[in-house]
């Protein structure tokens, strides 16, 4: 399967996200992309706009998970996956200020 380059780039750089949280380098993503800056600037004009493209990303996922889902307790654990595991390893090093762009994205419009 070959995926598209814009989605290679938000794959790659979800890695980095849950990793470094917010502050992940760019320049770590462009060289374990073999690509130059310019090519991620075509797809994402910002840091910030590749970081909402991530969250939309991984928020399509979660709906897909439960749309196919009709097992409560599968239910339960990809809520888990979001709300417990995933969104404070992202969140949990910023202030709500430096969040607050972020906010519609974040919680995945759920609550």
């Amino acid at each position: 399967m070959n995926i598209d380059e814009r989605t290679r780039i938000i794959n790659l750089a979800e890695k980095y996200l849950l990793s470094d949280g917010l502050i992940f380098s760019l320049d770590d993503l462009v060289k374990e992309l073999k690509r130059g800056k310019a090519k991620l600037y075509y797809y994402f004009v910002s840091k910030e706009e590749l970081a909402k493209a991530i969250f939309l990303d991984v928020e399509d996922r979660l709906k897909n998970k439960l749309d196919k889902s009709s097992n409560t307790l599968e239910v339960l654990s990809i809520y888990q996956e979001a709300i417990i595991y995933t969104l404070p390893r992202i969140v949990n090093r910023y202030s709500i200020d430096e969040l607050y762009p972020f906010r519609s994205f974040l919680f995945f419009n759920c609550c």
